[in-house]
């Protein structure tokens, strides 16, 4: 079984995703977006196909990032082709912005796509398919395929044109193929709701064009203006492999050309035609053809919800939150976003003078031991340039250690991310204890060179369980106002530990490390008991420092107990010496 790692972890990539991209992520039992927040499925890290929720949250992420939604507002209920072709179109557009902005996401939305081509939510059209159906399909397909390039919908577009070529006529294949060219000059949702309405247009023009095939009673004028006949067939077929084939530019003056070709095709159909070609054209059996072209473009119009295939991106969010249901984690929290606390700049600088006395003791300590180790040293080896004369006798005795090589021991070089307990039950003595070691241990760990401190206080309740006092990288004295925050709420430690693996997972140390202060009563312990485990197994280090309470012990493997700030100087010391730096071999 592979080594589970917190940032590959659910909660840890999607805030990622979520901080790339600029939207809010958030970990549920349900996939959903309401157009602000994408809700993801607490999936378990052991799901085969855990890849595809990535490609998920990309084309969530899209639709909040570049649809406007008011625009989808105006379908009425029972447009359900007009929805379905809408929905199609603006796919294809927001994935291509996607793409551009961020090109690394192609492969994630590949994945998806090949794994709802697999498991059938995407599937090959058949003539026997609801026309509504195959004309969303084919518009779904060619969209993917032609203009997103992803190579596993090729064949389902080849499947689709078959279909298409069987059940509609060839104008509306033609004419559709040149609409479809005009998804790339889409840059609004709006602009994608007039392109759907430009291709339901062209469907009730070509209904109405069987319509009269099937009506008519003037046998050669009316049967060639409506563009009937074998010859007229070609004629537009060839008229589509050239129009197609055109840059986009030359597309959009391509229907106006073909109209007059039809236009001079008729006309001499018309003048040269024979009386057995009149005949013909009026034949019950064209009649009835015509008929039942007209009729296959009708329902495809007036298509319902049933004649449609549900929108395969909704099935994967089904499918997904289905898996999480029956085999899910609901230990994952959201990683949460932490404001800044409204602080106190009085109270603070208070606050700072209050621990001068313990924070510079515990600073020379561990300034001392940080320095010791960043001392150079020569080290005996059995290959070298240069001999250690001292030590050439013991070549008798067989050690070949002889040879002089300098070594500089590394120094510290660790992000530490301290989280503290200010919840209702940490009010008064423990609170003020709790205060005063984050601030002592952040001003002690800043003076070190190589260490990158930062301060998130955990209380109040899921919805609001994070404040920062010190961010990494910003300077103590500088926010010293923001460590001033008062006790509210419950203990949201297990939110307080994945907001301090997330953000310890953007910086480069290769030393991470988390220390909690608290009295050890957590809301959710098996959430708390899930994250530690996370991280002790992708190698943060995690420390608990237990405020009058012994219970800390029961979290944390290394743990201590204090009674006052002033045992700092000699508990922690001993707990991070072997964690500040790396012991000579």
């Amino acid at each position: 079984m592979r080594k589970s790692s917190i940032f590959q972890a659910l909660p840890i990539v999607a805030s990622h995703y979520g901080e790339m991209f600029g939207v809010k992520v958030a970990i549920g039992d349900w996939a959903s977006t309401n157009g602000e927040t994408i809700t993801l499925p607490n999936i378990s890290e052991e799901f085969a196909h855990k890849d595809v929720i990535w490609g998920l949250l990309v084309h969530e992420s899209a639709h909040v990032k570049h649809t406007d939604f008011t625009v989808l507002k105006r379908i009425k209920a029972n447009e359900s082709l007009r929805f379905s072709l809408l929905n199609a179109i603006e796919d294809t557009r927001i994935e291509s912005e996607m793409m551009n902005c961020f090109p690394g996401v192609r492969h994630d939305l590949n994945v998806v796509m090949d794994y709802m081509k697999m498991t059938d939510m995407l599937s090959s059209v058949s003539q026997t398919d609801a026309p509504g159906q195959v004309i969303a399909a084919k518009v779904h397909y060619w969209g993917a395929s032609k203009l997103l390039q992803q190579e596993s919908m090729d064949e389902l577009l080849k499947t689709a044109d078959n279909a298409m070529q069987a059940i509609f006529t060839q104008g509306v294949c033609t004419r559709l193929e040149v609409l479809l060219r005009k998804i790339n000059k889409c840059s609004s949702t709006s602009d994608c709701l007039d392109l759907t309405d430009s291709i339901l247009v062209m469907l009730e023009e070509e209904a109405k064009k069987e319509e009269e095939k099937a009506n008519n009673t003037d046998d050669s004028k009316d049967d060639n203006q409506a563009g009937t006949g074998n010859d007229q067939d070609k004629n537009d077929s060839q008229q589509s492999s050239d129009s197609v084939n055109q840059d986009d530019d030359d597309n959009s003056q391509s229907e106006p050309k073909s109209s007059d070709n039809n236009q001079k095709s008729g006309q001499t159909n018309a003048s040269s035609g024979t009386d057995n070609q009149k005949k013909d054209a009026l034949s019950p059996d064209r009649k009835d053809n015509a008929k039942q072209s007209a009729q296959q473009i009708r329902d495809a119009l007036n298509s319902s919800n049933d004649d449609l295939n549900e929108d395969a991106f909704e099935q994967l969010k089904a499918n997904l939150s289905q898996e999480a249901s029956q085999n899910g984690d609901d230990s994952y929290c959201t990683v949460p976003i932490a404001p800044e606390t409204d602080g106190n700049p009085v109270r603070g600088q208070k606050l700072l003078s209050d621990v001068q006395g313990t924070t510079s003791k515990l600073r020379a300590q561990l300034m001392g031991l940080v320095q010791a180790t960043r001392r150079n040293r020569n080290q005996a080896r059995k290959k070298g340039r240069r001999l250690v004369g001292n030590r050439i006798h013991r070549v008798l005795s067989g050690d070949l250690r002889i040879f002089n090589k300098r070594e500089d021991r590394i120094q510290a070089n660790t992000a530490v991310h301290v989280l503290t307990d200010l919840s209702g039950s940490m009010n008064g003595h423990k609170e003020r204890i709790a205060r005063e070691a984050s601030l002592s241990i952040a001003l002690a760990l800043e003076a070190i060179p190589g260490v990158s401190p930062a301060v998130t206080y955990f209380s109040g309740d899921s919805d609001d369980p994070v404040r920062s006092a010190l961010r990494h990288g910003q300077l103590v004295r500088n926010n010293i106002a923001h460590f001033i925050e008062p006790t509210r709420g419950v203990t949201p430690m297990a939110e307080g530990i994945w907001f301090a693996a997330f953000e310890l997972s953007k910086l480069q140390e290769p030393r991470k490390m988390i220390i909690v202060v608290t009295d050890g009563l957590p809301s959710n312990k098996r959430a708390c008991h899930k994250v530690i485990e996370l991280c002790e197994s992708s190698d943060i280090e995690m420390i608990g420092i237990g405020i009058n309470s012994p219970k800390v012990d029961t979290f944390f493997n290394r743990s201590i107990q204090i009674d006052s700030v002033d045992e700092l100087r000699s508990t922690l010391f001993q707990l991070m010496r072997d964690k500040l730096t790396i012991e000579a071999a």
